[in-house]
């Protein structure tokens, strides 16, 4: 299936820092494009799964009425959480 969260490079992977996800200061391995947010390991699960069930669902693909991604510079920084 098609995702946005990527590993990241080698040279980031690993580093701690803020998880988007649990909001923890972990080891960071992943970053979700989508959000731009980077996500730790414990967390990879449950964001993949909820990312397919939020873009994949039949019933909420309605680009007009169902839940999407933010289009660029829709909302703010501080609200894209």
């Amino acid at each position: 299936m098609e995702t946005k969260i990527r590993l990241l490079p080698k040279t980031q992977r690993g580093k701690i820092g803020k998880c988007w996800s649990c909001d923890s200061e972990k080891d960071l391995h992943y970053k979700d494009y989508s959000v731009d947010g980077k996500i730790c390991l414990d967390c990879y699960d449950t964001s993949y799964e909820i990312e397919q069930l939020l873009v994949n669902n039949p019933y909420i693909k309605d680009k007009k009425h169902g839940i999407r991604h933010p289009n660029p510079n829709e909302i703010s920084e501080s609200e894209n959480h």
